[in-house]
Parts: C-alpha cells; structure tokens; sequence
C-alpha cells in the first residue's frame, strides 16, 4: 500500500465508527512494523509543494506510536489476567488432586516448613527448640539454592545472630559453600545473585554481632591440568558469569595443583552440513536421523575419533603415571536429549565400544519395556494384529525379516481375520515357537504383572536362553536398568485397584516421567548424557559435541516471571515498554546460564577436553554467535594453540598427545557357569488362593428353570454390564440406550427387551438410589489379605460415604431365595471376604453388604452374625 492508500483506509475506519479497525489502520500508517514511527511519510516533490504537511504527520505519528505503547500495555494486562486467571484453576485443581492422594511435592515442603517458622502463633516455639538444639548451619551448593530456600534458611539465622539465645556460651558456625561461576539450576529458581548478596548480608550481620567472617577464594584446582584450566580463564576473560560489583567476581582465575601433570585441549572446525543430500525413503519417521545428516556423520567421527585414541593407547595420567585411555574414562556431554544425544549412543555401538546408555529414561518410550507391554497386550487380547507383529519381531520370537518371516504370515488374509488365528492356522516349522508362545502369554493372562514379567524375564524359552538374555542379545547391556526398573514399578501399589495386567499397561502408557540412571565411571563404558546431569561429576576425557547452538533466551511459553509477577506476550514485537524490559532482563540472565553451563562442561574434564560441533540452523556461519565452539576456538587462539588435523579439517590443540607403553594383557580365565546357576531358584511357598468366585459351590438349583447351556451365562453377564453402564444415562434415554447396546452385543429384540426391562426395574427403584448415587462406582477391583489368604476380586458396585461402605454384588439367579438366611454360602462368604478387606482400608466406618436379586427385584443385606460365621468356617473349618 501507499502512505495515501494506508491513510485512506485510516480514514474510512474512523469514518464508519470502527474503532478496532481504525486502530489497526493508524498504526499501519503511522509506525513501522517494529512500532516505530515511520521516517518518511511523502515523496520530496510533496513536502516541497506543502512544507507544513511533514510536521504534522510526524505529530501525528508519535502520537499513534505513543498510543501504540498504551494499548500494548492494556493488551499485556488483560493477557496476564487471563493466564493468571488460567493458572489458579489450574493450581487450585493441582492442590486438590494432591490432597485427594494425600502427597506433597517438593515445593509443599518448603513452604509448610517456611510457613511453621512464620506463623505467629508456632514460630516462637519453634525458633525457641531449635536455638535450643542448633549449634550449625552447613548450606552445600549454595549457588543452586532457591529464593524460597534462602527464606527458609533466613529464620534460622536469626537465631544466631539474636544477641543472648538459649545457648549463650556456645560458639555457632554457619559454613556456606558454593561457586556462583556453577549457578545452573534458573529453570528451578537458582540465581548466582542471591548467593553473592547472601554472602554479603552475613558478612553484615557477623560484623554487627561481632562474629568472625570469612570468605576464602577457592582458586586451586585439584581436578583438571592446567592446559584446561588456561582455557578455561582464556574463554571467561572476557564473559563474566555472574553480574556483579566492579571488581568483584567478574574475572576468572584458575591455578593448577597438578602442575606437572599436562593434558590436551582440543577444539574441531565446524562440520558442515551436506551441499547436496541423498534421497531419502518415502516411508521414513519425520524425526529420523538419516545417515547422511550432520549429527549422524558427526557422532560417526566423533567414534572413530575416539576408538583410534584408544588403540593407538594415547594416555591419561592415573595416580601420577600415564596410562592408556579406556572407554570408561570417556564423558559426552551434550545440551539436550535430542538428535545428537541419540546418534553419538548409535556411533559408539557401532564402533564396538561399550556405552551405558542414557543417563535418563522415560519409561514408556524404552524398546525393552515397549517389547514387554507388547507381551502383555498380546495376553489380554491375542487379537491385537500391531502387538502381535510387535512381538514376533521382538527379542523373545525374532522373526525380524518382513519379507521372509511377517509378510507370508499377514497377507491375504480374509476380512475380519486376525494375525494371531493366521498364526495359530500356519504349521510353519519356523512359527512352532511362536505358536507356542503366543499361548502361553495367553494362559497368564490373569496373572499379576510381577508375575508376568518374571515369568517373561527368568523363564528359560524354547529350552534356551531366558528373557534377560534374549532382550540383552538383541538389544544390548543397557535394557538392563529400564527393565529392572519396570519390574519395580510392577511391586508398587495402585491404590485401591487391583494389579492386573490391563491396569499395569495402562499407568507405564500413561507415565511421561524421568527415570534417572546413576552412570558410574567404574562400569567401564562411556557416558553420554547432559551437562545438567553430569554437575558433580568428573572425567578424563571429556567431549563436547553439541557446542554450536545460540542461548536460549526465548521464554517458555511466552511466559516471563520477574519479582513484579507474571508477564504473557505472544509476539515480541507487541511488548509494552515493561515487558521490553522484562524480556532483555530474561535474555541477560540465560546468556549468563549460557556461558555457566559451558563452565561447568569444560570443568568437568580431568586430563583432555575435546569441542566440537556440527551446522546449527540455516545461517551461512553455521553456528550462533555465542556458541561454545567459537568461544573455544577464541580462547584457544588467544593462547597460541597449534593447528593440527582433527576428524573435521584443520583444528587447534592446546598440549600435546602422549602414549603410554604397550603391556602384555593378561586375559582373566573364563569359568562356564555350572547348570545349577541357570536355573530358577525354588520360589516362596505362595499364599493360599481365595478368589471370591471360587471358594464355595453353588447348587445348580438356583439356575433359571427357563433355560440352559449358553443362554443363562449371557443373561446373567449382559445384566451386569448394564447394571453397570446405565447409571450414567441420563433417565429418559435409559431404555433406548439399553437396547442399542444389547443390539450391539448381537443379543435378539426380544431377550433385548427382556434384558432391559430388568436392569432398568433395578435402576430405576427409588429404593436403591443411594447404590447408584454419586458417591457409588461399579467394577471396583479389590485386593487384600485376610487370615493369611490371598483376596483379589470385583465388586459389582461399591457405595462409599462419609459413614459407611455399601458392598453390593448382583445376582441374576432365578428363582431369588425369600430371605438372607437362605441366600447360597458361597455369595456370602464372597462377601464375607470382600468385607475383611474393606475394613482394613476404611478402618472407622461401618461396611454393610448386601445381594441385589435382579429379576424381583430384591435388596438383600446379609447381617453381620451370617457374614461373621462363613468367614469363620473358612479360616478355622
């Protein structure tokens, strides 16, 4: 548009009364897209013909441009209302889920510990015990301490500083320790400031007091050799790490105890990516790493990089002698868990070194446990076509080859035909093991999921190898912890549900959560995983691959919090000038973190330290401006280091490379296990068995004159599925609900009708309304142990409230007996057993139980002297 067409269109808005509209117009007029006012509004033709035109519009301008300002900030406002307004629904609902489960996160127990030693009315007594029993206070980390957790330390420095306290004659310390330079935890609240100004406001109050002081400056390193720690001070010279007074903390200096111990600093050229890129399959995920990507080819020379030092034994000092690098002195460090992290775990495999695999887990997404939930879905349902696949291909079946193994099994088959009836229908020699199998998983389909998968993982199959090795075998040492990990989670309790397979596979689907693994150095296998991960750890060697990206100091979620509050913006060019401020203070403060990491990276080597990197983003540089690489690559230039070639082009190397003698390997004698070791150990003597449904007999009396075989059963199950699905449908669509379901399960309109008829006389009777209330949930499994017996079932509908506990179990028999005394002994020892265990569980209220007879129908409840006696009989008869 023209400025005459943009001032038209302003125009023609204000003409027309639409304010929003002329809004946006002016602004599209006046200002520029980052909200400047514009520098030219005519031609010069038109300011020479009208010279008092210019004035005015800029006039105008900067009056719109001010407007501007003001309307961003109402934005900005009604935006932080809407996602604090968001956010207490949110906390609200958080805090009720928490209380529900009776839990506490980490944050609770800060604040209920700072809330008693705030609370006017327990502080006192609190402060008064522990000035009465606190003679130190040691803070580790201090850097990595949070506001919130300086606050709670604070009261209790009081104390000691309060003049006479409950233990005058007692010299206390406070000892607080920590590297402002190592501050990485931002994302949990840590700011190196806060350490710096807790310091000094010790240092205050030890001089009002008249207490002695102290603050040394650690300058010695006892870890790294001092080629490292040159590059270190080289890199930081010019980028402080904590902002600071002048003069304070804003250099750093490092000197080397090992002062005759000497290592290797090395950093690479960058990597470029491909000009030209290979074709890739059409079929490929979208996140693949193909092997001709940059992290590929990366992690590739990275490997064989490493796998060269060590055969050409370059050395490490150990306990003041070289030694040949070995593959568990080697630490990669990388940002994220992303591309890279996985290529370098791949490269190092296919190199044939031992890697330990990641240093955290999510659970679910761990081929190992993806491979034993496929197991189990194929127990609950033989049917599933995509986990049976899974498991053929799988380490306990390997049927890997889809041309040769899975295509003949699945194609051609008939429309509604399964993988597994096909399976079950090819007698295939080579399918024998999975014919075999597959029933077996099917058998323990009822089992709990320890059992299953310790059936899954000990049991040798097929007269070899077991589980555990065949997983091993086919997907390396490291399936070790997230397996071993998943047999824990299946000993956990699931609150009030019962551990069956269906549940188990159900939470591990649903769990997203971090499993962290301890990867120890004494394992013999290199480490990849993030430099938050690796704080407090140390290396030999360490490497940096992932050294090209820019700081993050994009907020998560347009979401800046400052000590002002909250501040939402989608579009940085919408800020108001606050949320300008706001937003420049976020980005000092994570280039800050930025360079922290990178510090504590490279402090984490030992003897050498390796940087290198591939093309980040689409610039023609590669890399970010403030990338650790470059910053590497400065440092090390300013020190005078030489060129040399590295596994990417022409490099720099500070130090220089050693090699330690060649030794005789002594090979340790190798020992076969003797056949008793292969075998499983003799189990515990199991508790005895007592399913509800099993424990007594019923007389075949009670069946339905009506009819036999088949027909009876599914009369008596399609009752209770409605019994147990109708309750919540809504009254008027019950009876058509009802039918449509029953259609659905292939039931005729007549037994339909039959059937209907009955569970709604049930549902609808006014007298049983409290068992069908809010407060009551049908097929509640229920587990627990009375008298030494093991009790696992479903209740068919369980009624809970303040009070009481209702049990209710539905019985279709027919004809229903008159009266309690004459209800079948096997119905009420069923829930004789169903109520020992909820009273362990609801121990103060009372528990009734009651048989509903559907065809009636008729609320029985049994009394407590009938219940009292058949529990009885079955522990002591």
């Amino acid at each position: 548009q023209t400025t005459a067409e943009r001032l038209r269109s302003a125009l023609d808005c204000v003409a027309r009364a639409a304010h929003d509209e002329a809004l946006d117009a002016c602004f599209t007029f006046a200002l520029t897209e980052k909200g400047e006012p514009r520098s030219a509004f005519a031609t010069a033709a038109t300011r020479k013909k009208h010279p008092s035109l210019e004035p005015l519009v800029r006039r105008f301008a900067e009056a719109v441009a001010e407007a501007r300002e003001q309307w961003n900030a109402l934005q900005r406002a009604e935006d932080a209302a809407a996602a604090l307004a968001l956010a207490l629904k949110l906390d609200q609902a958080y805090e009720d889920a928490k209380n529900a489960a009776g839990v506490l996160d980490f944050d609770d127990l800060i604040a209920h510990a700072q809330a008693l030693l705030q609370r006017s009315d327990a502080a006192p007594w609190v402060l008064y015990k522990l000035d009465g029993g606190l003679d130190h206070i040691l803070i580790d980390e201090g850097q990595d301490t949070s506001p919130a957790q300086w606050d709670l330390i604070s009261p209790l420095q009081d104390e000691f500083f309060a003049g006479r306290g409950a233990r005058a004659d007692k010299v206390r310390t406070m000892f607080a320790v920590g590297d402002p330079k190592q501050s990485i935890y931002a994302f949990q609240g840590a700011d190196p400031k806060r350490f710096l100004s807790e310091a000094q406001l010790l240092s205050k109050r030890a001089h009002r007091a008249g207490a002695i002081f102290k603050a040394p400056v650690l300058e010695t390193s006892f870890r790294s050799t001092p080629e490292i720690l040159k590059a270190v001070d080289a890199v930081f010279r010019d980028r402080p790490l904590v902002a600071a007074e002048p003069g304070k903390h804003d250099e750093t200096r490092h000197l080397a105890s090992r002062e005759d111990e000497h290592g290797i600093v090395e950093v690479w050229p960058l990597l470029m990516r491909p000009e030209t890129r290979p074709a890739e399959p059409w079929d490929a995920p979208v996140d693949v790493q193909t092997e001709a990507s940059v992290h590929a080819q990366l992690a590739r020379r990275v490997a064989k990089h490493l796998k060269a030092m060590i055969e050409t034994r370059e050395a490490i000092w150990d306990k003041r002698a070289l030694r040949a690098i070995e593959p568990g002195d080697v630490l990669a460090l990388v940002k994220t868990r992303g591309a890279l992290f996985r290529e370098l775990i791949k490269a190092f495999k296919s190199a044939g070194l031992p890697v330990a695999g990641a240093d955290r887990m999510i659970l679910r997404d761990e081929l190992a446990v993806e491979d034993c939930l496929a197991l189990m879905r194929v127990a609950l349902d033989p049917a599933d076509d995509l986990s049976l696949a899974c498991v053929l291909k799988g380490p306990w079946l390997n049927l890997d080859d889809d041309d040769a193994d899975l295509f003949p099994l699945a194609y051609g088959r008939e429309q509604g035909e399964t993988l597994h009836k096909r399976l079950l229908a090819n007698r295939d020699r080579k399918y024998a093991n999975a014919r075999a199998f597959v029933s077996d998983l099917a058998a323990r389909a009822g089992a709990d999921a320890f059992s299953f998968l310790s059936w899954a993982l000990e049991t040798p199959h097929f007269g070899g190898p077991s589980g555990w090795e065949l997983a091993f075998a086919r997907l390396g040492m490291e399936t070790r912890d997230p397996l071993q990990e998943l047999l824990q989670r299946s000993l956990k309790p699931h609150g009030y549900a019962a551990p069956t397979l269906q549940r188990f596979v159900s939470d591990i689907e649903r769990d997203a959560g971090q499993v962290k693994r301890e990867l120890e150095a004494e394992t013999g296998a290199i480490r990849v995983m993030t430099v938050h991960g690796a704080k407090g750890l140390e290396a030999p060697v360490v490497i940096l691959p992932d050294s090209t990206s820019a700081a993050n100091t994009k907020p998560d979620d347009n979401l800046i919090f400052d000590q002002s509050g909250p501040y939402f913006s989608q579009r940085e060019s919408e800020d108001d000038a606050a949320g300008r401020a706001a937003r420049q203070a976020y980005k000092e403060q994570m280039l800050g973190e930025h360079w922290r990491l990178l510090y504590v990276a490279m402090t984490r080597a030992r003897d050498r330290l390796i940087v290198c990197g591939a093309q980040h983003g689409s610039s023609k540089d590669g890399e970010a401006p403030e990338s650790w690489r470059l910053a590497v690559e400065q440092g090390l230039t300013k020190l005078g280091a030489k060129t040399f070639e590295a596994p990417t082009g022409a490099g720099l190397r500070l130090g220089t490379p050693a090699h330690a003698e060649r030794q005789r390997r002594v090979e340790p004698a190798s020992h076969a296990l003797p056949a008793w070791a292969k075998r499983n150990a003799p189990g515990a003597a199991p508790l005895a068995f007592a399913a509800p449904s099993r424990v007594g007999h019923i007389d075949p009396v009670l069946f339905s004159p009506r009819g036999q075989g088949q027909r009876r059963f599914r009369r008596g199950l399609m009752i209770h599925a409605l019994l147990e699905r109708l309750p919540e449908v809504a009254a008027e669509r019950r009876d058509e609900a009802a039918k449509a379901w029953l259609a659905r399960q292939g039931v005729g309109e007549a037994d339909a009708a039959l059937f209907a008829r009955e569970a709604l006389s049930v549902i609808n009777d006014a007298r049983f309304a409290p068992l069908f209330g809010p407060g009551s949930r049908p097929e509640q499994p229920i587990i627990g142990e009375v008298d030494g017996r093991y009790v696992r079932g479903i209740v068919d509908r369980l009624a809970v409230d303040n009070e009481r506990v209702m049990i209710l179990d539905y019985k279709t028999d027919r004809p229903a007996p008159e009266s309690a005394d004459k209800a079948p002994d096997a119905y009420v020892l069923q829930l004789a057993l169903y109520r020992s265990v909820l009273r362990k569980i609801f121990p103060r209220r009372a528990v009734t139980c009651a048989l509903l007879w559907t065809e009636t129908p008729h609320l029985m409840t049994l009394p407590d002297a009938r219940l009292d006696a058949a529990l009885h009989a079955l522990t002591h008869g």
